[in-house]
């Protein structure tokens, strides 16, 4: 895919056109790749950082002896 570089108010990207033209690959400041797909605007998360991280499990309060 070629590269080119998109800038935009809120935060730099790299976007990439696939060579048909029907998908385009984003990645943002974060590292994260996001490819969409033309036809249907829909997009997945292709690699870096997760969409949502998984909430840690409460800690245990140890009673003081």
């Amino acid at each position: 895919m070629a590269r080119s570089l998109a800038f935009s108010t809120e935060a730099c990207s790299v976007m990439a056109l696939s060579p048909g033209g029907a998908q385009l690959e984003i990645e943002n400041e974060a590292g994260a790749v996001y490819r969409v797909d033309l036809g249907n605007r829909a997009s997945i998360q292709v690699s870096g950082p997760p969409q949502t991280a998984t909430p840690k499990p409460p800690t245990e309060v140890k009673p003081n002896l």
